[in-house]
């Protein structure tokens, strides 16, 4: 979040208390913030409840978070009926219901969330505002070099992240060669052994998102991508089936 968030309470009071009209995008229908017809409404969970605290392990550290929900309308793919004419709102009308998360970590905020959709993921942006949104601070940000040392702690077997988190797996990747010419995209699926894999480390070749087996000292093991994103103000973590929720 925006710089000049420091804590919950600024989230509760500002963020929380915002509402977001989207248009209904149809020329048989004037916007209208009178018009309940003509828009779709995004707003918060009325009673999103009080702040908790968690400690992080090994670290003595504290996060203090969050929980609430975003209600988005949206519409339905029928809009209109058999003569042609534009539904009531009521019969064109999904409502997307998501859990966000605000964590507060010393005086910095971020949003959290879990979705399969990017529509949902934007649809909570313009509820947030795109103008309470910062460029991630540099720690979380995501980049090709971070991909390039986990296959190097992998293949070197220096597993350990940090005291309780290790690498079990690499299993695949995805990342892009740049020449003079072309721009291609590869991918590995068996990722140690191929060759495709060796040639993007020895040219240094971006890769943009890695397939990784963590074992933590829980004896949870988690298989998920690593992807690196097109804007720097979000990091997207794509959990596989089967991971573990912990």
């Amino acid at each position: 979040m925006d710089s000049k968030y420091k804590n919950l309470d600024q989230i509760k009071n500002d963020v929380l208390s915002q509402q977001h009209k989207e248009p209904f995008k149809s020329k048989l229908i004037e916007f209208s913030e009178d018009n309940e017809e003509s828009y779709f409404l995004y707003k918060w969970y009325e009673d999103s409840g009080e702040a908790a605290e968690c400690k992080i392990p090994n670290t003595g550290e504290t996060v203090n978070y969050l929980c609430t929900e975003a209600i988005c309308e949206f519409s339905t793919r029928k809009i209109k009926d058999a003569n042609n004419e534009i539904l009531p709102k009521k019969d064109r009308l999904n409502v997307q219901k998501t859990e966000v998360i605000f964590a507060q970590k010393n005086n910095q905020v971020f949003a959290i969330l879990m979705t399969f959709d990017n529509y949902e993921l934007k649809r909570i942006k313009k509820l947030i505002r795109m103008s309470n949104i910062e460029p991630l601070p540099s720690e979380y940000q995501i980049v090709p070099s971070i991909f390039t040392w986990l296959f190097y702690k992998y293949i070197t077997e220096k597993e350990m992240i940090d005291n309780n988190i290790s690498i079990e797996g690499i299993n695949g990747f995805t990342g892009n060669v740049l020449t003079d010419e072309n721009r291609f995209s590869g991918d590995s699926g068996n990722t140690p052994d191929l060759i495709i894999t060796k040639a993007f480390l020895a040219n240094n070749y971006d890769i943009t998102s890695i397939k990784v087996d963590l074992n933590v000292d829980s004896g949870c093991l988690t298989s998920f991508y690593i992807n690196q994103t097109n804007t720097d103000n979000e990091l997207r973590i794509m959990a596989l089936k089967n991971s573990t929720r912990l």
